[in-house]
């Protein structure tokens, strides 16, 4: 008994136990289209002669707020883009998450560095917040901050 309730007890205070599932990019594509409210170009990235540009999309899914991130590239005959990378955040991008959006911002940094800023509201945790994401091009990666 006692090996089965230690694996169950680190489960439930685990900071990895999530609530719901996560909205990929993928799944964003694929599913959610529809939901998407707003795309913004928010900066450009460069990869040794390729040159494409960040995007900000806000969507709202399941009655809730959720931000991604794409990095897109003209296509070879320059008709259309092509998504590079895409990115999601499970900080914020939980189907139960209940987070709800404010003054979203989204400003190139540096070569490659684009920095996502916005007030936040948690609808379980009823909690205020903001939060800084820092996506960096090269690494295809991001840091998510959140502070008061």
């Amino acid at each position: 008994m006692k090996f089965l309730l230690i694996p169950v007890v680190v489960f439930l205070f685990s900071s990895a136990h999530a609530e719901g599932k996560l909205v990929s990019y993928e799944e964003l594509r694929a599913k959610h289209f529809a939901s998407i409210h707003e795309i913004s170009s928010c900066g450009t990235w460069g990869r040794g002669k390729t040159i494409g540009e960040f995007r900000l999309i806000k969507a709202y899914i399941d009655g809730h707020a959720m931000v991604f991130v794409d990095m897109v590239r003209p296509s070879k005959d320059g008709n259309s883009f092509i998504v590079d990378h895409g990115f999601t955040f499970p900080e914020l991008n939980n189907e139960q998450a209940r987070i709800w959006l404010e003054d979203i911002s989204c400003m190139p940094r540096r070569k490659n560095i684009v920095v996502i800023t916005a007030k936040a509201e948690d609808g379980h945790e009823v909690k205020r917040f903001r939060f800084r994401i820092t996506i960096n091009a090269k690494k295809k990666r991001y840091t998510y901050r959140e502070y008061r």
